[in-house]
């Protein structure tokens, strides 16, 4: 496969701040997000990312499917305001990999995660409650979620995108403050 020449562009401009990096193709579930139109519009702003990886068991992706459209429904009923987008990987990874991306304008929005679970859970009710925790038990092998920090020197978007908060995003360039050191006093000189 042809190298796609923005990646190239791209690693020389940051291959001074990473280590390492790896490479995902991902298909995009709109069944299995959370207000996606609110997500995209909330980008430019989003200081931090919440990504959970979910590992689904051989021959469950259809239950996992019905599980996260639980999870909707009870999001929409209980009117949450964090949009959220789930991915499948392609490539890259093991069969059965799911991303869900959550992103944050600030660590704030970490603070009030359980009092949304508990809305959510309240919204879903007693039995679907118990429907729901037994069937991502059984459809879920391992979930793991990491929080990612937005930098925006490692980040390469459009003029567009950065007009959404260009403070962030473009910042004026500040310049070096000197320093002169005190004038020696006639006792020291």
């Amino acid at each position: 496969m042809d190298k796609i020449p923005e990646f190239g562009e791209m690693d020389a401009l940051d291959g001074e701040y990473r280590a390492s990096s790896r490479s995902w193709i991902a298909v995009y579930h709109p069944e299995m997000s959370y207000q996606p139109a609110q997500l995209v519009q909330s980008l430019p702003k989003a200081r931090v990312f919440t990504v959970i990886t979910f590992r689904v068991r051989p021959d469950r992706g259809e239950e996992f499917g019905e599980v996260a459209k639980m999870v909707i429904a009870a999001l929409e009923r209980s009117k949450a305001d964090r949009p959220a987008a789930m991915y499948e990987i392609a490539s890259g990874a093991p069969s059965g990999t799911y991303l869900l991306f959550e992103p944050s304008v600030s660590l704030k929005t970490l603070d009030d995660g359980p009092a949304r679970d508990r809305a959510m859970m309240e919204a879903m009710g007693e039995s679907g409650t118990k429907k729901f925790l037994k069937s991502l038990g059984e459809s879920v092998a391992s979930e793991e979620s990491v929080l990612l920090q937005i930098n925006p020197r490692m980040s390469f978007v459009s003029k567009d995108f950065a007009a959404g908060d260009s403070g962030f995003w473009t910042p004026k360039s500040t310049k070096a403050i000197v320093v002169k050191p005190p004038a020696k006093t006639s006792a020291q000189k």
